[in-house]
């Protein structure tokens, strides 16, 4: 238990948005443990959490996929996924549906994510940032400065 939090917490959650890594190391360091997660709306929300042991935890990523969800990741980087918890599809809008779940079932999610050690999903981007060009996908420059 963190002292100079009060005594009480236990660890720190973060979604909705990148954490800088730089600040995950902080509060470890300070012996309160993060756990990060990764979802949308239309996946239910987690796809992937890390937990609340050190070991389920890679800083810079968002934990491994939840039990009972699948992830892939696509030839151009996006992150699909497919579950029981992923929506059926937008109501009635099918033609928005056919737009993020693809005959196979699975959920295009827009994000562009990669598995670090083969077992922590990393989001690097988003695909709507993506250019594409005859040759390659080309994504925008990012500062590196976040470790």
């Amino acid at each position: 238990m963190a002292r100079g939090a009060g005594g009480n917490l236990k660890c720190i959650v973060s979604g909705g948005g990148a954490l800088q890594p730089r600040l995950a190391r902080v509060f470890w360091a300070a012996g309160i443990p993060v756990m990060e997660g990764y979802g949308l709306t239309e996946t239910s929300p987690v796809i992937a959490v890390s937990g609340f042991e050190r070991e389920n935890n890679f800083i810079g990523a968002v934990g491994p996929v939840i039990d009972n969800t699948e992830v892939k990741i696509a030839a151009d980087g996006e992150i699909l996924t497919k579950s029981a918890s992923v929506m059926k599809g937008y109501y009635n809008k099918p033609e928005l549906t056919k737009e993020v779940i693809d005959e196979d079932g699975w959920f295009h999610t827009g994000d562009i994510g990669e598995f670090v050690n083969g077992r922590f999903l990393k989001i690097t981007d988003r695909k709507k940032e993506m250019f594409k060009t005859s040759g390659a996908n080309i994504l925008p420059l990012r500062s590196s400065k976040t470790s």
